[in-house]
Parts: structure tokens; C-alpha cells; sequence
């Protein structure tokens, strides 16, 4: 956990893009994607597995990915900036 410009940033999970089925994936409608835990205790790791007319972006699709819980998605969002967004240089984009 770490805070950042007063927003508190919590890791969730780490997203790695499959085309595998895995076990007990759950179903969004919503983003066209299947979610399926790892059974690595270490650290939280989620497969995700999406539909072909998918609305999520094609790089979160085709990309790990970390993710956080945020205490104000707002000012979390208000936070990033055009060269955050920049996946060319992917430490930049995560602020590192």
C-alpha cells in the first residue's frame, strides 16, 4: 500500500491477459471478459480471457497489467496525465 498526492493506491491484483479456459472463471457481461483466479499464494494473480467484440482496450487485453484499489478514483484520476497514458516507456506510464 502507498499513497501518492493523498490518494491511497492498495494492490488488488495482477492481471495476465489468457486465452485459455480456467477454472472457476466468473462472467462480465458488461466488458465481454472471464476472470479466473490463480492458485499462487504469493501474490494475487487473475487470468482474464475476453470476447472478440470485447469493449476493454486492446492493450489491457493483450497486456499484464497491475491493479489497484484506490481511496478517490477521482483524484486518482485527475492525477494522471497525457505522458502517464504514454505505454511506449511502460515505467513512466506506472509512475516509476
Amino acid at each position: 500500500m502507498f499513497t501518492r498526492k493523498g490518494v491511497q493506491y492498495e494492490f488488488h491484483h495482477l492481471g495476465v491477459p489468457t486465452q485459455e479456459v480456467k477454472p472457476n472463471e466468473c462472467y462480465n457481461a458488461r466488458f465481454g471478459m472471464y476472470t479466473g483466479d490463480s492458485a499462487c499464494s504469493l501474490v494475487r494473480i487473475q487470468w482474464h480471457r475476453f470476447d472478440a467484440d470485447s469493449c476493454l482496450d486492446p492493450e489491457l487485453q493483450a497486456t499484464p497489467h497491475p491493479a489497484f484499489k484506490v481511496s478517490d478514483l477521482s483524484a486518482a484520476l485527475d492525477a494522471v496525465t497525457p505522458s502517464c497514458l504514454d505505454l511506449t516507456n511502460r515505467s513512466r506510464a506506472f509512475g516509476l
